[in-house]
């Protein structure tokens, strides 16, 4: 599962949403599969494998479900302007990710009620990292085990998450958390040992890592 922070994933160059349609927290970016060395896995499609061609076959698919699009749209909505509609955004989601977990999570609308689900159990996300000290600031920096203790307060202290960064004139900017959980979405794990840094660089003793605060309007 992996957590975007909108003010960060906002600099990567799709236009976003005015920020005062985004809310002021981290938000669901998808539910991805991954291999054993944690590793997204994606585009497994198959025959057998339902996928939308358009999002208004998903649309149409999900019309029989209106209490799961009105939670979509509340717990999954995509940041990004040209996908406001969210039907845009979740079929790729699903044609890219979605179809990998298929043999565990299935029909679709199951993988959508677990992201929906997961969103909910992940919808205050800064608070979890406040009661570990650590917050959005222009100044502040933090290091990855500072990031993970204050997210292993909620997800258990022998879990390990992954984090992404981003870095522009800013410094080393935190993107997004990557959150592991079971083959069915249903329990945490922990992820495994993986050598990529996501643009977060080398592990340094001091603090490096800045959450930059929302903009004012």
């Amino acid at each position: 599962m992996v957590m975007s922070w909108p003010p960060t994933y906002c600099r990567t160059g799709n236009p976003c949403k005015a920020w005062s349609e985004i809310r002021k927290n981290f938000g669901l970016h998808g539910l991805w599969p991954a291999d054993a060395n944690g590793n997204s896995v994606i585009d497994c499609r198959g025959t057998s494998i339902p996928t939308f061609s358009s999002p208004d076959a998903l649309k149409s698919y999900l019309s029989r479900t209106p209490k799961l699009v009105t939670d979509l749209s509340t717990y999954w909505p995509s940041l990004i302007q040209s996908e406001r509609a969210g039907y845009p955004f979740w079929q790729g989601q699903w044609n890219k990710h979605g179809v990998c977990s298929y043999s565990k999570i299935n029909p679709p609308t199951a993988y959508f009620e677990k992201a929906v689900a997961q969103s909910k159990n992940h919808y205050d996300l800064l608070a979890v990292l406040a009661g570990g000290n650590v917050f959005p600031s222009d100044t502040e920096l933090y290091t990855l085990t500072q990031i993970e203790s204050a997210l292993q307060r909620k997800i258990g202290t022998t879990n390990h998450v992954y984090i992404s960064c981003l870095k522009d004139q800013q410094g080393i900017l935190l993107r997004e958390i990557y959150i592991c959980l079971d083959d069915r979405a249903r329990a945490y794990a922990s992820c495994p040992d993986n050598p990529d840094t996501r643009g977060c660089g080398i592990a340094k003793p001091q603090g490096w890592i800045k959450i930059p605060p929302f903009p004012a309007n």
